[in-house]
């Protein structure tokens, strides 16, 4: 399952904000409010939303890394990444150290 720590990092690698977050895989900016809210996180939500949000993020270059026992759990681009530079680059060594602290 994705981490709300996962969600963030990704959404700083690819520069999008909430808004693209709802728009490319088509879901409402209210439910990606709840996916992201500790109270509810990715967890509490429908699997069909989680799908097509982690659908979403691979579509836009990022790849999720789950824990492996030695490793924690963490974000990858693809190789064929398309960036979004303006400003993500400032934040990604902030969003790693956050997946660092959550887990």
């Amino acid at each position: 399952m994705i981490s709300i720590a996962q969600i963030n990092a990704a959404c700083l690698f690819l520069g999008w904000e909430q808004a693209d977050l709802a728009e490319k895989p088509g879901i409402s900016l209210p439910a990606i409010q709840r996916i992201e809210n500790p109270k509810f996180g990715p967890g509490r939500s429908r699997l069909e939303l989680i799908e097509r949000l982690l659908a979403a993020l691979e579509v836009g270059g990022v790849g999720l890394i789950a824990p492996d026992g030695t490793k924690g759990l963490g974000v990858r681009l693809a190789s064929n990444a398309r960036v979004e530079t303006t400003g993500a680059e400032k934040h990604t060594d902030a969003a790693l150290l956050k997946l660092q602290d959550d887990h």
